[in-house]
């Protein structure tokens, strides 16, 4: 009886030991996820360096058609031509690219009307297609700093 009770003990022991270095749902990281004081990340209205992301829509910018190019795609040299009327970005056409077909393909059909509906590149990558929508964002930011 001592015995089972003590197997019984350990083995409780060991379940709140456990429980006290649990981690998330994928394993890699601890169940706890508040930031510590002092190390928030900076506000979304914040620019980072090296970001693809233009501020929120309050942005007007110059009427005309801006080309804007970009070489952080799977290839370099991906041209993108931006259309902007009464201030908004109305177009936005990826003109040259040396993406893959079917996988880079996948952001030039889809982030262009994405970017045109929140007139931002502030918008989500193309799952499977990360280096190329990241390209695209910037040929589009690359072309907008010229409406500005």
């Amino acid at each position: 009886m001592k015995k089972l009770l003590l197997t019984l003990s350990l083995g409780l022991v060991l379940a709140v030991a456990t429980g006290c270095g649990a981690t998330s749902v994928d394993g890699d990281t601890p169940a706890n996820t508040e930031t510590p004081a002092g190390t928030e990340a900076p506000a979304n209205n914040e620019e980072t360096e090296g970001s693809t992301e233009t501020p929120a829509a309050d942005v007007s910018y110059n009427d005309g058609t801006y080309e804007g190019t970009s070489d952080a795609g799977i290839s370099e040299g991906l041209k993108v031509s931006v259309t902007v009327e009464d201030g908004k970005i109305t177009e936005v056409e990826v003109v040259e690219h040396n993406e893959t077909d079917g996988i880079g393909t996948n952001a030039i059909n889809a982030l262009p009307g994405k970017i045109v509906e929140a007139q931002s590149t502030d918008v989500d990558d193309v799952s499977g297609a990360t280096l190329s929508s990241n390209a695209i964002k910037e040929a589009v930011n690359n072309a907008l700093e010229q409406a500005q």
